[in-house]
């Protein structure tokens, strides 16, 4: 019986983390207000975290126009050259997806100061995608 019911609660919280973890990728106002109730956005109030969309989009832009690709690969990538550096991508991924990740870092909304990746701090990056967290 205890054990039912302890399977039962991971299962919602899973469910949980699985329906956050698509707000967080799919919502740009839902990733603001989960950086903040995450204490990641420190000094960030809710009426800027709310204007974050627009703020996003004028950096994902810029980015994006500044961004080419400069080599194919035959196995299905291409190597896009982009205001942050180099970055190999699927061929058929959407295009929007790279300047919309850079744009982010470039606003630091995963954090910086004190609350960024210091040296010496232990740093797991499940997913890499195409290494922009990891670079």
């Amino acid at each position: 019986m205890r054990s039912t019911r302890i399977l039962n609660l991971l299962s919602v919280a899973m469910i949980a983390a699985v329906l956050a973890g698509g707000l967080f990728f799919l919502c740009k106002p839902c990733r603001a207000m989960m950086l903040i109730a995450a204490g990641r956005a420190r000094g960030c109030p809710v009426g800027e975290a709310l204007q974050a969309p627009s703020n996003q989009d004028a950096a994902q832009e810029r980015i994006a126009q500044a961004s080419r690709v400069v080599r194919e690969d035959p196995a299905g990538y291409e190597m896009w050259e982009t205001p942050k550096g180099s970055y190999w991508m699927p061929k058929n991924d959407d295009r929007a997806q790279l300047p919309n990740i850079l744009a982010e870092h470039e606003r630091h909304i995963y954090g910086s100061g004190e609350q960024g990746v210091k040296a010496g701090d232990v740093v797991l990056d499940c997913g890499a995608h195409v290494g922009t967290f990891t670079r």
